[in-house]
């Protein structure tokens, strides 16, 4: 035998008879949903609802009934498919799984035909689909070897579905596929013949609860046992009139080998989104077309959505039967209260499989209704069409708008009031409508925020507002026109019905040469004085564009003053040369950052660094708002910088990596400008330098750090440099290592600050600065890597005579005994800094391990009763050679002093002697 027939659907069955045919019913969705369960998996006890809807399984019958009362309990009542002349072939149990093959017994050598119901809610479900995706159901064929042994899987079969095609002008295109799949293909949806059987339309956008499709779609496979089989296909037969099979809906698959025969059926689904699905109920199998389609047995089901529309003026209810009996009533139930019903209308003799129109007598106006729809079931049972009764207002809805502007310029939106009847305002009431562009473009000159075009006038109140709100669009300078409009939905369209509206163009700020563009900022059309600026320019970014600005390495800028506004979130990106001795951003006044971000564009990941950022600013610099001046992640990546050198993790730069203790520490302490390295595919904090001739103010209005060159996961921190007549404020300044709990942490960057206003002193500034190494796990045998340097300098102080802070190292801590590497002193590259003027100050859990021999002028450890933030110095064998040494405020004598008789804070970690000279006054020291 070799044929088989598919047909997918909805509808109650309350027995099975005759040998030839076999129906299963089941009305469960399909998919992933929460309103359903995925085409191949266990029920799990779940309690799968139809759109809101409960339901039970009949045990005598294995029909699901769709019920508003009724509670579904897979336990007491489950659903039992059967064979005909066979046994139970599965159960739906918490345990049992839903895709158990069914034996099926029909005569040998003879046609097949499938049937089934199928529906579709399609409201918005097709937006989460790509396109040639599907959603549907279809059943592959278990078959005997010759000798009836045993089945063996059978991977062809016949699937229906729903499928999205290419959208044209707006509307959605669908169609309805039915497809045969030929032996041995690995699954139903791998290489098909199809077949459309509908091709249609909607909106993209739908609301009120319009219902889906429902179908019921046949499938005739004529035997043939020398080759392919004849598959025809239908769409909603007519039952007694078999001829309405398409000759363009038939096509050749080889279904069956020579010597196979069917003996099981296995069928299923597959894709669903959004809690909306393609719902089934009864699939009929049999070697007739009347055992497949005929008039079912009960009303149906499944009945879509009901859904309340005006047709010239009047009211009506679409909704749609799967299918019911013909002599069943339909009633449309309307009242005041959800489901206490005033008013009723009968409608009889309505046809199945179409549409229904019911429209509504005896309601009052302006009155707001509830309304559901019913059939009577062979036991007298109703069975409602909505999961829950939905409301109509018998009364008008209308627009109105008191000034009907919106203004760029102080960003001032317009409102559209819709109002209704305030005779019945007891309950909500949802309004749909729409914004029509006119030359105002959403997104672009007003906000986009009305997508589901939907407003509700909630319960107690007559009106409610749209609020149209502007977007400063720079690139035009002529006002917008858009307008507001009510769309059908369930009311009456009033006499307003559509608002024109005008967007007040925000004129360009006089005395500014304003950013307008996008891209490079030594392109004149991006400017509103249509000229790259220059030093007679005062410079304005600001809503009228915020995309980002880059400033190209071939040509630095020189400009009168710089403004950031805080509708300004672009980038600024400032890509001068690395090792360029001159700013590529000059600023010859003030600088005022309020919003977006100063940066470079990291041009590849070679070394040496090829960009930094490098700006003066000769007046006052303020960062404040949202602003930030970053070069987060913009140094080394992937296995990059002189701190990598192996595998292991945790890259260095001015101490120690968590595992690379042998890759170079490097960079100066006093003019740090390298990038920070990386021991993975993260980067490492980039470079970032600042001359400030006033005052560089950082004012903490936002969380974000100020400047940042901090670097992420296994990324050291990177370096900056900023020279300035006063730094106040309390904004973060950051050179870490973004740090990781799985102990892949590098080491911190460093920070350098020169104070040149007489006077100024590091006091003035509050914010915190921070140069942390990557946290490590003591579980795991990671110790915590390095943190970095902070060099502060006074005009008061001597070149080279300001402090260095070694604190504040390590981002998270294990316990007392975890360990921690050390940042070291000298670094191997860049180790050119003369460190015999200045200070260093060893605190809150900074690690100092001497590289080299190193002389300074003083050296200050002060300990904390936090055993978590323990300070240390380690010699290492090493000799340091100062004028003062001081530990927790006690001075040590000059002279010699090996590590074993300086205290805990002092250790040797090498067989060689470690020590530390104290150089009195007088004292001659000579060095070889």
């Amino acid at each position: 035998m070799k044929s088989r027939l598919v047909v997918l659907g909805i509808v109650l069955c309350s027995a099975f008879t005759a040998n030839a045919k076999l129906w299963m019913s089941d009305s469960v969705p399909i998919g992933a949903g929460s309103t359903g369960y995925n085409g191949l998996a266990t029920l799990s006890g779940k309690e799968p609802a139809i759109e809101g809807q409960t339901g039970k399984w009949l045990n005598a019958t294995g029909v699901f009934q769709w019920r508003a009362t009724e509670v579904l309990n897979y336990d007491s009542v489950p659903s039992t498919l059967m064979a005909t002349g066979g046994t139970y072939v599965a159960q739906h149990t918490d345990s049992g799984t839903r895709y158990q093959p069914r034996q099926i017994t029909l005569p040998a050598n003879t046609n097949v035909y499938f049937s089934a119901l199928m529906a579709y809610q399609d409201d918005m479900v097709f937006d989460k689909m790509s396109a040639g995706n599907w959603t549907g159901v279809g059943l592959s064929f278990l078959v005997y070897n010759d000798n009836n042994s045993a089945y063996k899987p059978y991977n062809g079969g016949i699937l229906f579905s729903f499928r999205k095609m290419a959208d044209v002008d707006g509307q959605r295109r669908v169609s309805v596929v039915a497809s045969a799949v030929a032996r041995g293909a690995s699954s139903v949806n791998n290489t098909p013949q199809d077949v459309i059987l509908k091709e249609y339309t909607r909106p993209r956008e739908l609301s009120g609860g319009v219902p889906g499709d429902i179908y019921m779609v046949l499938a005739k496979v004529e035997y043939n046992p020398n080759g392919p089989e004849t598959i025809s296909f239908a769409l909603n037969p007519v039952p007694g009139q078999e001829d309405n099979f398409d000759p363009a809906n038939t096509i050749s698959v080889d279904i069956l080998g020579a010597d196979e025969q069917f003996q099981y059926i296995k069928f299923g689904g597959n894709y669903s989104f959004s809690n909306k699905a393609v719902y089934y109920d009864e699939f009929r199998i049999g070697s007739t077309y009347a055992d497949v389609v005929g008039e079912p047995r009960d009303a149906s089901m499944f009945m879509g959505n009901a859904h309340m529309a005006l047709v010239d003026g009047g009211l009506l209810v679409t909704t749609e039967l799967a299918s019911h009996k013909t002599a069943s009533p339909v009633y449309l139930l309307m009242g005041t209260e959800p489901d206490v019903w005033s008013v009723t209308n009968t409608f009889s003799n309505v046809a199945p499989l179409v549409p229904l129109t019911l429209s509504p007598t005896g309601i009052a106006a302006d009155t707001t209704y509830y309304y559901n729809v019913a059939v009577v079931d062979a036991p007298d049972a109703i069975i409602y069409s909505g999961a829950s009764p939905v409301s109509f207002l018998n009364g008008d809805v209308w627009l109105s708008c008191a000034h009907p502007f919106a203004y760029e310029e102080g960003v001032v939106p317009a409102t559209v009031t819709v109002h209704r009847a305030s005779a019945n305002v007891d309950v909500p009431l949802s309004v749909n409508y729409s914004v029509v562009n006119g030359t105002a473009v959403a997104g672009e000159d007003f906000v986009h925020n009305h997508t589901t075009g939907r407003l509700v006038i909630p319960a107690g109140a007559a009106s409610a507002d749209i609020v149209i709100t502007p977007i400063i669009n720079g690139m035009k300078h002529v006002d917008t026109t858009l307008g507001v409009q009510i769309n059908p939905g369930p009311y009456f369209p009033g006499a307003i019905t559509n608002i024109p509206l005008t967007i007040v163009t925000q004129p360009i700020p006089e005395g500014y040469n304003v950013w307008l563009g996008s891209g490079n900022a030594d392109v004149a059309a991006n400017w509103s004085a249509n000229r790259v600026p220059d030093a007679n320019d005062r410079v304005l970014l600001g809503a009228y564009s915020t995309a980002a600005m880059n400033i190209p390495a071939g040509a630095p800028m020189t400009v009168a003053s710089w403004t950031q506004e805080s509708g300004y979130t672009g980038t600024v990106n400032i890509n001068g040369p690395f090792n360029s001795a001159t700013p590529h951003l000059t600023i010859l006044g003030d600088a005022l950052l309020s919003g977006g971000t100063w940066s470079y564009e990291r041009a590849n990941n070679n070394e040496p660094e090829p960009t930094r950022l490098f700006v003066e600013v000769k007046g006052d610099l303020t960062l404040a708002g949202n602003a930030t001046i970053s070069a987060y992640a913009k140094g080394f990546v992937s296995r990059k910088g002189p701190g990598y050198t192996t595998d292991l993790d945790g890259a260095a730069h001015a101490g120690e990596g968590g595992q690379q203790i042998a890759a170079s520490v490097y960079g100066s302490i006093f003019k740090p400008r390298r990038y920070g390295s990386t021991s993975s595919a993260n980067s490492a904090g980039g470079s970032i330098e600042l001359i400030v001739g006033g005052t560089f103010t950082c004012l903490n209005t936002h969380a974000n750090d100020a400047i940042r060159a901090d670097g992420n996961s296994q990324g050291s921190g990177g370096s900056i440099l900023v020279t300035a007549g006063k730094l106040t404020g309390n904004r973060a300044i950051n050179a870490s290592s973004a740090g990781s709990d799985s102990g892949l942490g590098a080491s911190g960057g460093r920070v350098a600050i020169y104070l040149t206003q007489p006077g100024s002193t590091p006091a003035d500034y509050t914010g915190t600065i921070s140069v942390l190494g990557g946290s490590g796990r003591a579980d795991l045998n990671r110790p915590a890597a390095a943190g970095g340097s902070i060099y502060w300098e006074t005009a008061d102080q001597a070149p080279g005579a300001g402090t260095v802070l070694v604190k504040f190292q390590h981002q998270v801590s294990h316990g007392a005994s975890f360990e921690r590497r050390a940042m070291l002193a000298p670094p191997a590259l860049d180790c050119d800094d003369d460190y015999r003027h200045s200070n260093w100050v060893i605190a809150e859990g900074g690690k100092l391990r001497l590289r080299d021999n190193l002389r300074i002028n003083s050296l200050t450890i002060t300990s904390s009763s936090d055993a978590r933030i323990f300070p240390e110095l380690r010699l290492n064998g090493k000799t340091l050679f100062t004028r003062e040494f001081t530990i927790d405020g006690v001075k040590i004598p000059a002279g010699s002093h090996p590590a074993s008789v300086l205290g805990e804070y002092v250790t040797d970690t090498s067989d060689a002697l470690g020590r530390i000279v104290i150089i009195s006054p007088g004292t001659f020291l000579m060095l070889k």
